[in-house]
């Protein structure tokens, strides 16, 4: 949002090299005519502080439409909740108040299905960057992954990382939270990951989170072929076959810098 180049250059100007503060030319001249090299001086000087002139005037139009750029943002966020919102209303299901929302003094309670759903204005906590979700058969691999990505400062959730912190937790309701409410999941897909009862538990969540999601929110990785309950085959994947951990981890270290 805060990068600029100038929308007007001078391809003719040549590279200068900057020195504490100084730009440095360099002549070279087979002649000895100081008037030449002295009018080439001025010619480059004209161009360099009209270049500037440019860049100065980008920037202040640039800076001008910060102001209506940021309330575009924000104004987009808040359709995207009410969205959100909407569609959670749209299940006829009823919703269960987090112990976490500030004020509900509500914890671990069940709304009626005959009461009318209540859904936090809230946004939702983001808690990790990428949540891995995966089979325990196919840890080995995992597990580089999550290394990777943990060596490069990102968030990620990993049970292997999380000993301490699941200890005495329900798991139903905290794992709910994780897969539901991270940046991105990065699912490992394989038969003994459809199979399973958690990674069950933990797809569901994070299908729900991108039902209502208007971009990818799950990143699918297969081992084999086997189908995902309520997932198309027309949504991308990575081939963990012909893919090493370290090279699926440059993959998802792109894919947050590009969101």
């Amino acid at each position: 949002m805060f990068s600029v180049a100038p929308g007007t250059r001078n391809v003719s100007l040549r590279p200068v090299e900057l020195h504490d503060g100084e730009l440095r030319f360099a002549y070279e001249r087979s002649d000895q005519d100081v008037m030449a090299t002295k009018a080439e001086v001025d010619k480059e000087i004209r161009q360099i502080k009209e270049s500037l002139e440019w860049l100065r005037q980008d920037c202040q139009a640039f800076n001008a439409t910060l102001p209506a750029m940021a309330r575009e943002g924000i104004e987009a966020r808040k359709l995207r909740l009410a969205q959100m919102s909407q569609g959670v209303h749209s299940i006829g299901i009823s919703i269960r108040k987090s112990a976490s929302v500030p004020g509900s003094g509500v914890k671990g309670h069940a709304e009626s299905v005959k009461r009318p759903i209540e859904v936090s204005a809230t946004p939702t906590v983001e808690t990790y960057d990428v949540a891995l979700s995966f089979a325990g058969e196919n840890r080995p691999y995992v597990e580089e992954v999550a290394q990777g990505l943990k060596a490069a400062g990102i968030s990620v959730f990993y049970d292997g990382f999380e000993k301490v912190n699941l200890w005495g937790k329900n798991l139903i309701d905290h794992l709910a939270e994780i897969y539901g409410n991270s940046r991105y999941v990065e699912m490992f897909i394989s038969k003994e990951y459809v199979e399973k009862a958690w990674t069950t538990h933990e797809r569901k969540h994070a299908q729900e989170r991108a039902l209502f999601a208007q971009e990818e929110y799950i990143l699918p990785a297969r081992f084999d072929d086997t189908a995902v309950p309520g997932m198309t085959s027309t949504v991308a994947f990575q081939d963990l076959r012909r893919m090493n951990p370290q090279e699926l981890v440059e993959l998802i270290l792109a894919k947050l810098q590009r969101s």
